[in-house]
């Protein structure tokens, strides 16, 4: 959901090429949505979407008006918002989308867990999440969470 200038944002990328289905990109940097068509393009992505905006703003809006669209029941969500954590807005909206799974990436483990608070109070579960110490000389550790929709 949320696109930087970061890994992430290549391996998803990769995985744009070998898929079938719609995937969504929102930035509020519109730099970062210029460099994300710009790679679409160039490797022949013909299946994104790019949105700039807050997603938390720009999700919403796109699930009220494409209440149809294949977009909004995907199989996985990922999200990999900045240190402040998701929006519970986006939270929300990502619940009523009803993914089987969800994989959220995140640099701040207390924003992590009140976001993985949330999704386990509205119908997810946490499968696995591991620690990703990618900065070995700061204090700084990813992580990344995968959640899935329980069975009822």
């Amino acid at each position: 959901i949320y696109k930087g200038k970061k890994v992430i944002s290549i391996i998803l990328t990769v995985l744009l090429l070998f898929s079938t289905f719609s995937f969504a990109i929102t930035a509020a940097d519109a730099e970062a949505i210029a460099d994300a068509k710009k790679n679409a393009a160039r490797n022949g992505i013909t299946n994104a979407e790019f949105f700039v905006g807050k997603a938390e703003e720009v999700l919403p809006e796109f699930y009220e008006k494409n209440a149809e669209s294949d977009m909004l029941h995907p199989d996985v969500i990922v999200v990999d918002p900045p240190r402040k954590g998701c929006d519970e807005t986006l939270l929300h909206t990502m619940v009523d989308m009803k993914p089987e799974r969800i994989v959220y990436v995140s640099c701040d483990s207390a924003t992590l867990a009140r976001d993985l608070k949330y999704l386990c109070k509205n119908g997810y579960e946490l499968d696995k999440i591991t620690p990703v110490d990618n900065f070995c000389m700061t204090v700084h550790v990813e992580s990344v969470a995968k959640l899935r929709r329980k069975m009822c």
